[in-house]
């Protein structure tokens, strides 16, 4: 055990201070005193205060007390209850103590475990005399008052071992206990006591050597509980703003990032207008033209055949003469025209490859310049 934790038993106006010297042995020193018993059941610990102080100057190095509480401050029970949480169990023991145990303070308080299916491990104490104990150990130096039941620190010493007894003012039963827990606990009359005890080491130099080692739940006040339970929510409360904080900041962080990002990225596209301003248009126009002649083609691959041969009948005529009426249908087209012979153009008209041409008569003109009319059929026949 480390010098920098002290034990403490209290019984009834009597108790035992447990104290390991810095490099010294694993034995501790061990140095009983009294106090004013009726004077701390009211919550009065003045008297306490000074016998810890006095005791504390054997080991000026601990800063820890862990104490353990035998009758008559704590009565250990093992109770049959039905099925229940640990909560509901603590709640139920704590309001209905005076029947589960012999002593009922002004504030009962009350541990329990569970031993076995239906079976608990109970302890009593009142939530006065823990502050009081509690204020006492902090007035004598101490930062940190752990207060367990006697039975706890008993359980370290069996631990393994056969049953022991141990017994204080009165009180006694048999403890069994494996691996620093009480596993089997029997209260002892008045007859099997004194046979236990013959030669047995005092329970509570025991209780005061091995209250740091206690395994069992410690005590807590209703005071001590509130203000644990304040200090929980306090620090969830601020883990929680804490995230929100960092949530926050993570958000502004990203938002940061994205905006920058996307300004490194627009400045990198106005740098590189310039550059592909050229290459762009000249796409633009490709693809203007690629259209175009895709009309075109399209138009040609559409048109009728009267319409795409138009040219070569224009080219065929002589040079003296022209068209002057073309009216197109399907594949074949009537045209009308003037020449200087009118013969030759219609001639000259059966000479372009591909077409039938029959000879019509003109329409009357004004003036003397011979006219012309035909209809040319690009198909295989001539419509009669």
């Amino acid at each position: 055990m480390t010098a920098r934790v002290a034990g403490l038993s209290l019984g009834d106006g009597r108790g035992v201070f447990a104290g390991w010297q810095a490099g010294g042995t694993t034995a501790p020193r061990l140095e009983p005193f009294v106090f004013n018993a009726s004077a701390l059941a009211a919550g009065d610990e003045i008297n306490l205060v000074e016998a810890l102080e006095r005791l504390r100057r054997h080991v000026p190095e601990a800063r820890a007390l862990h104490v353990a509480l035998a009758a008559p401050w704590s009565a250990p029970r093992v109770l049959g209850l039905p099925p229940m949480t640990l909560r509901e169990a603590r709640v139920v023991l704590a309001r209905d103590a005076a029947r589960y145990f012999p002593r009922v303070g002004a504030e009962p308080v009350v541990t329990a475990r569970v031993l076995a299916r239906g079976s608990w491990l109970a302890c009593d104490a009142d939530g006065v005399v823990l502050d009081a104990i509690a204020r006492a150990g902090r007035a004598a130096g101490f930062a940190d008052v752990r207060i367990v039941p006697a039975v706890g620190a008993w359980a370290q010493a069996v631990d393994g071992s056969a049953p022991r007894a141990f017994a204080v003012d009165g009180e006694a039963a048999l403890v069994s206990a494996h691996r620093g827990y009480v596993t089997a606990l029997r209260r002892l009359r008045t007859a099997e006591l004194t046979k236990a005890m013959a030669g047995a080491p005092d329970a509570l130099a025991l209780a005061a050597r091995y209250a740091p080692s206690s395994l069992e739940p410690t005590f807590e006040s209703r005071r001590v509980a509130t203000a644990r339970e304040r200090a929980t929510t306090q620090a969830a409360r601020r883990l929680v703003a804490l995230g929100i904080g960092l949530l926050t900041a993570a958000a502004a962080l990203y938002g940061w990032g994205a905006t920058h990002r996307a300004d490194a990225i627009e400045t990198q596209r106005a740098a590189l207008r310039p550059t592909l301003a050229a290459p762009l248009a000249a796409h633009d126009s490709l693809w203007q033209l690629t259209e175009s002649v895709a009309a075109v083609r399209d138009a040609d691959r559409t048109a009728p055949k009267w319409l795409r041969r138009l040219d070569a009948l224009a080219t065929a005529l002589p040079e003296d003469a022209y068209f002057t009426v073309v009216r197109g249908s399907g594949d074949s087209v009537v045209v009308e025209g003037r020449a200087d012979d009118a013969a030759a153009a219609v001639t000259a008209l059966r000479s372009v490859r591909g077409a039938a041409v029959r000879a019509l008569t003109p329409p009357a003109t004004d003036d003397d310049l011979p006219a012309f009319a035909a209809v040319v059929h690009f198909g295989r026949t001539v419509r009669p």
